[in-house]
């Protein structure tokens, strides 16, 4: 695979969030510890979380994960999702299980 192939697409289809690569497959993501976004390599945070949804009057829980970097920002340390930063910017998985 090259580095392309390694890209990360993310997608939410109400019930969940999902990770796939940008390869031919669309492979899904299970879990992900490491990412590369503009050269920099980050850990990755991974928590579960549920979010209640309606669907024509049926109610239930969409569960996934979500996955955090850590970064310093004015002097502290911040979780950003990664589900507002791979739309708009190249992240790459790095250490990842499909």
């Amino acid at each position: 695979m090259s580095d392309q192939e390694f890209r990360l697409k993310y997608s939410n289809n109400w019930e969940s969030d999902e990770y796939t690569l940008s390869d031919p497959n669309n492979t899904r993501i299970k879990s992900l510890a490491l990412v590369a976004i503009k050269g920099d390599i980050y850990a990755v945070k991974t928590e579960r979380v549920s979010v209640e949804y309606s669907d024509h009057g049926k109610r239930g829980w969409g569960t996934s994960n979500h996955y955090f970097v850590s970064v310093p920002v004015l002097g502290r340390e911040r979780l950003i999702d990664l589900n507002t930063v791979v739309p708009t910017q190249e992240v790459f998985a790095v250490e990842f299980t499909m």
